[in-house]
């Protein structure tokens, strides 16, 4: 599924981020991230900057 906004500061905020949030996400990415997108259109901006997001908190 494309994303629509950007990721915000419960995922970014560092200190001040939401734990349980960035620990959803994280769960989601693992396990959806590399399938797909359903309409075959690349990813739009949102998604690249969730990816991006994803991999600079794994690592990977």
């Amino acid at each position: 599924m494309h994303q629509h906004v950007l990721p915000g500061p419960d995922y970014t905020g560092g200190k001040d981020s939401a734990p349980l949030a960035v620990l959803d996400m994280l769960r989601y990415y693992t396990a959806q991230h590399a399938l797909p997108f359903c309409d075959h259109k690349p990813p739009t901006p949102q998604d690249t900057a969730w990816t991006s997001l994803y991999h600079q908190l794994t690592g990977r």
